[in-house]
């Protein structure tokens, strides 16, 4: 093919792969992932926040670091209008809403369980048939 020809195919797929993480991420791709997320502010308030979280997934026994994010772009990526939010796994599970310790630790619990029970169970179906 060539030099030009080869240039013009390795130029082609990363245009490709350009589209396809514009696709996935249509307002950029995250720089940092973690497990638990803290959307927010600058506040005092924020920083209890946050501090409430990290102590809720320290008494869950969870290894995991609690990232924060307090640019604009990190929180609209999640689709949060309004922070605090808590991310988990990925989903937003808590908005606009202040956190006790007690009431991270509910949510993170919740999130955890939701995302490890079947959502289509098919019990019983057989004994209908």
């Amino acid at each position: 093919m060539g030099f030009i020809g080869d240039k013009l195919e390795q130029w082609k797929e990363k245009r490709r792969i350009r589209e396809e993480e514009r696709e996935l991420y249509p307002f950029g791709k995250p720089k940092e992932q973690s497990r638990f997320i803290v959307l927010g502010g600058f506040g005092r308030r924020h920083k209890q926040n946050l501090a409430n979280v990290q102590q809720a997934v320290q008494e869950l026994e969870f290894d995991d670091k609690v990232l924060y994010l307090s640019d604009n772009r990190d929180i609209v990526r999640y689709g949060v209008l309004y922070t605090p939010a808590l991310v988990v796994d990925g989903t937003v599970v808590s908005k606009a809403e202040f956190l006790s310790v007690e009431e991270a630790k509910d949510y993170i619990i919740e999130a955890l369980q939701n995302e490890n029970s079947p959502s289509d169970s098919l019990e019983g179906t057989e004994e209908e048939l």
